[in-house]
Formats: C-alpha cells, sequence, structure tokens
C-alpha cells in the first residue's frame, strides 16, 4: 500500500513504489534538496531492519536496473565462438619451391608430432586433393588462470607452394567439476592457441628441411 510519510515533502508524487527488504544501508533524506524533489521522481525503498527510507532517482534507477540484466546475459554460458571469429583464424603462407606432395608430408609429420594419438585425431588425410582434417581437444588458461578445454576440427589445404589452415566447430569441453570456456567472455584466452597451432605447423615446414641436412 503506498502511503505518505508524515516527513515527506507534500510535492513528492504518491506513486512511489516500497520495497521490503532490499537494502541494508540507509542514505538520509536530507541529503537531497528540496528543489530537487519538487522536480524529479523519486524511488522509495525501506528496509526491514531500521524500518527508514531512502530515495533514489528513478531514472537512475532504471538504468541501473538495465545495466545488471546486461552483465547477467554476458554470464550465460556461450560454448561456441561466433562464424566471424572463426574466420578469423584462417591463415595461408606460401612455400616457393615446395611442391604440393612434400607440403603434404611434412603437414602430416606435423600432425604426427604435435598430437598424442595422431591415428585417432586424423580424420581425413587426402593426397591427391592436397587436405587433411584433424579433431583435436585444446586447453587454456581462461580468467583467474583457470585451464578450460575445448573441441576443434583442424583442416590443412594444400597446393603448390602454398598452406592454408581453418579452424571449424570450435567447443567447450565440459568436465567434471570444470566447465569449458564461456566463448562470449573467454575468446580472448582461447585464441592464442589456435594462432600458435597454426604458427607451429608453419615452422615445422621449415624446420623439416633443416633436419634433412644433418
Amino acid at each position: 500500500m503506498l502511503r505518505r510519510r508524515k516527513n515527506a515533502p507534500p510535492n513528492i508524487p504518491l506513486d512511489r513504489i516500497a520495497v521490503p527488504g532490499l537494502l541494508g544501508r540507509v542514505i538520509p533524506a536530507a541529503v537531497l534538496r528540496r528543489q530537487m524533489l519538487s522536480s524529479t521522481r523519486y524511488v522509495e525503498i525501506k528496509t526491514i531492519k531500521k524500518g527508514e527510507t531512502m530515495r533514489f532517482n528513478s531514472s537512475v534507477f532504471f538504468v541501473a536496473s538495465c545495466l545488471f540484466l546486461f552483465s547477467c546475459a554476458g554470464m550465460i554460458p556461450t560454448p561456441n565462438p561466433t562464424i566471424e571469429q572463426q574466420k578469423a583464424l584462417e591463415k595461408i603462407k606460401e612455400f616457393q619451391g615446395i611442391s604440393k606432395s612434400d607440403l603434404f608430408n611434412r603437414s602430416m609429420n606435423w600432425v604426427a608430432r604435435a598430437y598424442n594419438s595422431a591415428n585417432n585425431v586424423i580424420q581425413l588425410k587426402d593426397q591427391e586433393n592436397g587436405q587433411i582434417v584433424c579433431k583435436g581437444i585444446g586447453s587454456a588458461p581462461c580468467a583467474l588462470g583457470v585451464v578450460r578445454y575445448f573441441r576443434y576440427t583442424q583442416i590443412v589445404d594444400i597446393k603448390d607452394g602454398k598452406i592454408r589452415i581453418r579452424y571449424e566447430s570450435i567447443e567447450s569441453d565440459n568436465r567434471p567439476g570444470l566447465a569449458g570456456p564461456n566463448m562470449s567472455m573467454e575468446w580472448n584466452y582461447v585464441e592464442p592457441f589456435f594462432n600458435k597451432t597454426t604458427d607451429d605447423l608453419f615452422a615445422s615446414i621449415i624446420n623439416i628441411e633443416k633436419e634433412k641436412n644433418w
């Protein structure tokens, strides 16, 4: 029930909201100037503990509520990055003078070294069409240093003197007692993993050539 406080100025409208038990901290009404009360609508909150009241500018109260809701929306788990984020991981590098067949073999050499169980990871190895597809599990230290896991598909496209690397189907890998990364908030922690993986593959193409000259 809305009613006027005994000590409230007569020019405050009665359509205030009384919310019992919301806050324990009280802002004295004397802090607010009378001339502000005559031109601004306020929300009145009554506390159970003190039995006192405090008033907020209703516009500020509304904006603060919206910001709180938006911040909560950002905490909703998002298991996948956006298509644009995955597309941004694509990289192409030229290797002048190295044939498609040689680049394919060098890439397969990297796969065998990079993954613990290469036979289980490799989903496709098509030398004729120059494509290798792998499904892997990665990890990265995310917010607060917590290491979280995610699954992904890596696609290596090969031509004469050129390699393209893409990533698809990136998804959080939830484990008992440990959720995967929230991609909407922790993508900046996850992205470096893919950039480093790509750079490692490209570097191995050159290093393998050096290994031949032992």
